[in-house]
């Protein structure tokens, strides 16, 4: 038991880093509806650990709900739950309203107006 730890020890003072070579690897992949990117698009990741995924939406589109792996959406941010085996995260991103409405006239002084109305 001492020497193993004085084999950390050294590891540690050294500046070696320990990685963990043993348990199972699962893959979390993604699906999207809509227009918009989602970083990454696939991730692999160990036994029990976390993914976070970058949820962008295209211009003129906005995210509207992801959901899967046990995970929770925190503002453009996927975050998985404790993953256990390979599971995908849906992702639904809405296109935007387009419409615009112009008004122009004139004003009782003559002068012309114009007023623009759109959607926010």
């Amino acid at each position: 038991m001492p020497l193993k730890l004085l084999f950390i020890a050294i590891l540690f003072l050294s500046g070696c880093a320990i990685e963990q070579i043993d348990g199972e690897e699962y893959v979390v992949s993604t699906v999207r509806y809509g227009e918009g990117e989602i970083s990454p698009a696939s991730v692999s990741v160990f036994e029990g650990e976390r993914a976070t995924l970058v949820l962008t939406p295209a211009e003129g589109w906005v995210l509207v709900r992801a959901e899967g792996c046990n995970g929770e959406l925190l503002g453009n941010q996927f975050i998985t739950g404790r993953i256990r085996a390979n599971c995908s995260v849906r992702v639904w991103f809405e296109q935007t309203s387009a419409l615009t409405i112009t008004m122009a006239f004139s004003s009782e002084n003559g002068i012309p107006v114009q007023v623009t109305f759109s959607p926010l």
